[in-house]
């Protein structure tokens, strides 16, 4: 599995701070929803679409801990491209009792 960052702005963390000072007294909602590149037939350029009915929203209390997502989710997809999905998936998934 190939992970690109592209983490190319200058100050990552400026729109976490941003959107603290918008809405002091309110969470900052974080959405994570992936795309898939999706190509016609025939054509040999496509679009991202959304992964419909795939998304997540996190709500963060501070500009630090949307920060601190940010770099959880930086070392999960570095996870991913060193040891898989499913090594990385059966590290984080709590092992289940048999009793």
């Amino acid at each position: 599995m190939d992970v690109t960052y592209s983490a190319d702005a200058v100050d990552l963390d400026r729109p976490a701070y941003e959107a603290q000072a918008e809405r002091p007294d309110r969470a900052i909602r974080l959405r994570l929803q992936p795309t898939l590149l999706r190509v016609k037939a025939g054509q040999t350029l496509g679009n991202h679409r959304s992964w419909s009915g795939v998304s997540w929203t996190l709500e963060c209390q501070t500009a630090e801990e949307a920060i601190a997502v940010r770099l959880a989710l930086e070392a999960f997809f570095g996870a991913l491209g060193v040891h898989g999905a499913d090594a990385v998936r059966t590290a984080l998934t709590p092992a289940r009792s048999t009793q």
